[in-house]
């Protein structure tokens, strides 16, 4: 057609199966209208299915493979297909996304500006709920902005980037974010199992860098409420940091009764414990109220040294008991 000048050709498509080799992936059940001019191909509209997502698109194609203004609006995207193409699949994310978007640019290296609209996302045991924002994907890079979600109770918000590496586990991220609400029970007990914390934690200015991998974090901590197993620790407010391998805490309670400061080696291989607890007036009732009988109006007061392996961590201190001790039968 480009050899007649001024020819239009419009073209229908019905239930028609679209193969992209390139992805190994195959789209069903395609009906689209457009017309061929001048060399560009034009999407009227055009919908069909992609594994378990549907979805419609519409825009212009130039014959040297060049998309402009193209608009793509999908329901339930499936995020473990698409973690498999961007070699992710070792973090077992799963779950759909309904999305919007704008592609422009080359076949060979689109832009997308991709809209969220809702979701429920999987990462491991993790679950995200009613996630929403933006995100623009190139070839080599993905960059979130005002992304949020509910998970462990919580509120979540994301902005950041996560750029390609030579696999899933050499990406390179960095980002900002916040929490708020979140449970301490759920947390617990997906990342170490405990299923007898309670209470409520919130971070404010968490920065994180590095790769996924190894990852570099440092963020402000609040806690309402805490408990683990008997001992009552209420509320406090501190700060972490994780940098090449290494932890680094500075917590206290809101009464400062108490506080600790610690440091661990190697926090991803062979964990290292080193720090210090401060006792400033704990009141024993006050810490352990759950025990029958109850224990007399004790305050403890001094600090204790804790280190070595995680699983065979040495504690030494000084400790001073005040109070009264009443004879009980």
């Amino acid at each position: 057609p480009d050899t007649i000048r001024g020819l239009e050709l419009g073209f229908t498509l019905s239930d028609a199966v679209v193969s992209i080799t390139s992805l190994g992936e195959t789209v069903t059940g395609v009906d689209a209208s457009g017309s061929l001019t001048g060399g560009v191909a034009t999407l009227s509209s055009a919908g069909g299915t992609w594994r378990s997502s549907s979805w419609s698109v519409s825009g212009s194609v130039s014959d040297d493979g060049v998309m402009e203004d193209v608009s793509l609006v999908a329901a339930d995207v499936p995020l473990a297909a698409v973690a498999d193409h961007l070699e992710l699949d070792e973090y077992g994310i799963e779950g759909s996304l309904d999305v919007s978007a704008r592609v422009d640019g080359p076949f060979d290296d689109p832009i997308a500006v991709v809209d969220i609209s809702s979701g429920d996302v999987g990462v491991g045991d993790i679950r995200l709920t009613s996630v929403s924002g933006r995100a623009t994907l190139t070839q080599q890079r993905v960059v979130a902005e005002g992304v949020e979600a509910a998970v462990f109770g919580g509120d979540i918000s994301v902005d950041g980037a996560l750029e390609r590496g030579d696999t899933g586990s050499d990406w390179r991220f960095e980002f900002g974010a916040g929490a708020s609400g979140l449970d301490l029970g759920r947390v617990a007990e997906i990342t170490t199992g405990d299923t007898t914390a309670r209470g409520r934690i919130s971070l404010t200015d968490v920065v994180g860098s590095g790769t996924l991998r190894r990852p570099n974090l440092e963020s402000r901590v609040a806690w309402e409420d805490v408990s683990l197993g008997p001992a009552v620790l209420g509320s406090g407010a501190g700060e972490f940091a994780l940098s090449d391998g290494r932890l680094s805490a500075s917590l206290a309670a809101s009464d400062s009764t108490y506080s600790l400061a610690c440091f661990v080696e190697e926090a991803f291989d062979s964990p290292s414990v080193s720090g210090e607890v401060v006792l400033a007036g704990v009141r024993m009732e006050t810490l352990l109220p759950s025990l029958v009988p109850p224990l007399p109006p004790l305050m403890l007061t001094g600090a204790v040294d804790i280190g070595g392996p995680s699983d065979a961590m040495a504690i030494e201190g000084s400790v001073a008991v005040e109070g009264e001790v009443v004879r009980a039968t």
